[in-house]
C-alpha cells in the first residue's frame, strides 16, 4: 500500500473515529512491547508510548480531559498494586527508601536541568527530560498541571500549549531510553560486579525460612482459666509468674476473641498459649 493511499483513505477515517484510533494505539503498542531484542523487550507501557509517537506524527491528538482520566487510572492502579505492602515496607526500611528517593530525585533534576541548559533546549523540555529519564509519569503530570494552573511564569513568546507539547515530546523520547537503560542496568550490572542473582535469591530464601522456622518442640495449646486468683494478678505479674518461655496468643471471652491487654485474665477465659 502506498503512502498516498494511507494519507487519503485510512488517516481521514481514523481521524473521524478517534475511539477506534485510541484502541488501535493500545493494541499496536501491546504488540510492539512483546517484540524482543535479545534478552530485552520494551514492555506494554513503552510499546504503547512508541505507538502513540507514531500516531502523533500523523497529527492525532487526545483531549486534556481524556489525558487526565487516563493518568488518574494509571495512578490508581499503581497505588492499588503497591498499597497493601506500603506500610509494612515503610516501617521496616522506610528511612533507606526515603534517602534513596531523595538522592535519585535530586540527581535526576540536576542532570536534566544541566543538559537542558547546555543544549539550549526550549522551555518545558527539561521537565520532559526529567520525567522521561526517570520513567516517572507523575512528574510529567505535575509539570503540566503547574503550567495549566498558571503557577509558573511564562517566557515571552511562549504559550502554555507549547510548553505542554515540549514536555510531552521530551518525555516520550527519553522514556524509552530511560526504560531500556534501567533494564540493561538490571541485566548486566550484577554480572559486572560478579554477583550471581540466582544464587543470592536462593540464599536469601533459605535464610528467611530459617529465621521464621519454629523449633520442633514448640506447640500451641488452649487452656480455660478456673482459678479466681488469676483475676487479681496484673499482666506483668502473669508474665513473670506463668509465662516463662511461653506466649499467650489471644483470649476468648464470651464468644469474642481479642489480644492480651492490661485488663489481665478472668475466670472462664480460654487462652491460646504457644511454647515448648
Amino acid at each position: 500500500m502506498h503512502i498516498e493511499n494511507i494519507n487519503e483513505s485510512i488517516l481521514p477515517f481514523l481521524h473521524d473515529h478517534l475511539d477506534l484510533s485510541f484502541f488501535l494505539v493500545l493494541g499496536l503498542g501491546y504488540l510492539i512491547g512483546k517484540v524482543r531484542f535479545g534478552p530485552v523487550s520494551l514492555g506494554s507501557v513503552a510499546g504503547v508510548l512508541f505507538a502513540g509517537l507514531i500516531f502523533g506524527y500523523f497529527g492525532f491528538k487526545i483531549s486534556s480531559s481524556a489525558q487526565m482520566i487516563g493518568f488518574s487510572l494509571f495512578i490508581f492502579s499503581v497505588g492499588y498494586q503497591a498499597g497493601p505492602g506500603f506500610v509494612a515496607v515503610l516501617k521496616q526500611d522506610g528511612l533507606k527508601y526515603f534517602a534513596l528517593a531523595v538522592v535519585v530525585a535530586t540527581t535526576g533534576f540536576l542532570v536534566a536541568a544541566a543538559w537542558a541548559y547546555f543544549l539550549s533546549l526550549p522551555p518545558g523540555m527539561s521537565a520532559g527530560l526529567l520525567s522521561g529519564g526517570l520513567t516517572s509519569s507523575p512528574t510529567l503530570a505535575a509539570a503540566q498541571d503547574a503550567v495549566q494552573s498558571g503557577s509558573i511564569a511564562m517566557q515571552e513568546g511562549w504559550t502554555a500549549d507549547q510548553l505542554i507539547k515540549n514536555m510531552s515530546m521530551g518525555y516520550a523520547v527519553t522514556y524509552i531510553f530511560g526504560l531500556v537503560g534501567l533494564i540493561m542496568t538490571i541485566q548486566y550490572l550484577p554480572k559486572f560486579l560478579g554477583i550471581d542473582l540466582s544464587e543470592e535469591a536462593r540464599r536469601f530464601s533459605s535464610s528467611d525460612e530459617e529465621s521464621i522456622a519454629l523449633p520442633d518442640n514448640v506447640v500451641l495449646r488452649a487452656y480455660r482459666i478456673t482459678d479466681p486468683k488469676i483475676e487479681t494478678l496484673s499482666l506483668d505479674e502473669l508474665k513473670e509468674k506463668y509465662w516463662d518461655h511461653r506466649s499467650v496468643i489471644k483470649i476468648k471471652r464470651e464468644e469474642k476473641f481479642f489480644p492480651v491487654d492490661e485488663n489481665g485474665l478472668q475466670v472462664g477465659d480460654v487462652i491460646e498459649v504457644l511454647g515448648p
